[in-house]
């Protein structure tokens, strides 16, 4: 009898974590928590634009949020820890570091 018996899904692979700092209130970047609870930087504002963006260090679009304002981002987000996220990198201090990869 052969058993039908879900997949694992494979780990997550990043590369090597950087810091990037904000200086601004206004990060400059979309975020999305994915189905897999992953959160990635979407899209980026590039610095000094319009949008008077501050910051330093490397950020890309597809970048994965690994951490932010001390809060470890490496494992995925529920809905309502996405929500506490989103909040808190609202009201945190500047300058806010954060870790991608």
């Amino acid at each position: 009898v052969k058993l039908n018996l879900p997949q694992l899904p494979t780990a997550l692979r990043v590369g090597k974590e950087r810091k990037v700092i904000f200086h601004s209130d206004q990060l400059g970047v979309k975020l999305n928590r994915g189905a897999d609870g992953i959160v990635r930087i979407l899209s980026i504002a590039p610095p000094n634009s319009d949008r008077n963006v501050k910051r330093e260090g490397e950020i890309q679009a597809g970048d994965i949020l690994r951490e932010a304002a001390g809060v470890d981002l490496r494992r995925p987000l529920t809905n309502v820890m996405w929500s506490d996220t989103v909040a808190l990198l609202k009201i945190s201090p500047r300058p806010l570091v954060v870790l991608v990869a």
